[in-house]
């Protein structure tokens, strides 16, 4: 009996060793799990105060979060067209020596996520996958321009509004939405200038389909004063009815028998335009989802791999209880 108790008490303390072991292999594989690195799919662009320097995406190593600055150190470090100075301090003063102050004012390097500049510094702000940031230079402020083409192709007008930072005596920030005035604004080459209230009437324009857009602005330093459009910025443009009534009335009087011939072709050539911009954007979905999908299953394979080199582990300390028992149960029939 004696025995049989030193058996048992052998082989609860064994029970206990296996089942800490256990835990600590799944405490060890829940740790690991949650500092698995990720990759952040981010859309860098680096605007000098006349041209783009940059425009591109670029997946980001990164952990449980990812800051702006680090992003922007790491596409200093993948880049060669690039070189930035001061990314590591929180704040650029250099990029490919273009230093901030130039202009004589309060311009320098700025950078902005998602089409708004945030209130913290780069250092500070944390990235999600799929963000956008911009690093560009401009004088203060410095607008960031939406386009507004809910009136486009009805009475061919596109406003230009910015969500701008304001401050009151106590620092306090606001945002403010604001119209784009007096800005030189160029669709498929031809100019026209933002009124009072940040708008431009394209009625007229001979072309249609997707129109190249581009923006521009200085202050009274020569510092940008309204930060441009990404190079592939485009606005779909099918005409106004306008336009419609314009041609139709020339025509008739022309030949109306070619009218009729010469707006079947229109709308067949413009409905093509459409269905192949759709079908170029249903394919970059695809790519993009295709992209997503491959990304998941390499986690989802490494983590499943992990799960089975701990779950083996788990699986090996109950195999040693039980052979340790064995060898008790054995010893006491002897």
């Amino acid at each position: 009996m004696k025995n049989f108790k030193k058996i048992k008490g052998s082989a609860f303390i064994a029970t206990a060793m296996a089942v800490l072991t256990f835990m600590s292999v799944t405490t060890a594989y829940a740790d690991t799990d949650s500092s698995t690195s990720v990759d952040y799919d981010i859309t860098f662009r680096v605007e000098a105060p006349n041209k783009n320097l940059y425009y591109g995406s670029l997946s980001v190593p990164g952990s449980d979060s990812l800051t702006a600055a680090d992003a922007l150190a790491y596409l200093d470090e993948k880049s060669d067209e690039l070189e930035f100075i001061g990314v590591d301090s929180g704040y650029v003063t250099q990029v490919n020596g273009i230093s901030a102050g130039m202009f004589g004012g309060w311009d320098g390097w700025y950078y902005a996520v998602n089409n708004t500049s945030p209130d913290v510094g780069m250092d500070s702000y944390a990235l999600s996958s799929g963000d956008s940031v911009v690093l560009y230079y401009g004088g203060y402020p410095c607008q960031i321009p939406t386009a507004d083409t809910s009136k486009l192709n009805s009475d061919g007008i596109i406003k230009f509004t910015s969500l701008d930072t304001e401050y009151d005596a106590d620092f306090n920030s606001t945002k403010v939405l604001h119209s784009v005035e007096g800005a030189e604004v160029t669709v498929s080459g031809e100019k026209y200038t933002t009124n009072a209230d940040g708008e431009i009437n394209i009625t007229g324009i001979k072309t249609t389909g997707e129109l190249a857009v581009s923006i521009e602005k200085k202050d009274e330093t020569g510092a940008p004063a309204v930060l441009r459009f990404a190079p592939d910025f485009t606005v779909n443009y099918a005409g106004t009815s306008t336009d419609t009534d314009t041609e139709s009335d020339t025509d008739s009087a022309s030949d109306s028998d070619n009218d009729t011939e010469t707006d079947s072709d229109n709308t067949s050539s413009n409905t093509s335009r459409v269905t192949s911009a759709s079908n170029n954007a249903t394919k970059s979905t695809g790519v993009v989802s295709t992209a997503s999908r491959s990304a998941a299953q390499t986690l989802n394979a490494t983590s499943t791999g992990d799960g089975r080199i701990y779950m083996t582990v788990g699986i090996l300390a109950v195999v040693l209880v039980i052979v340790i028992l064995m060898l008790l149960l054995k010893k006491k029939d002897k």
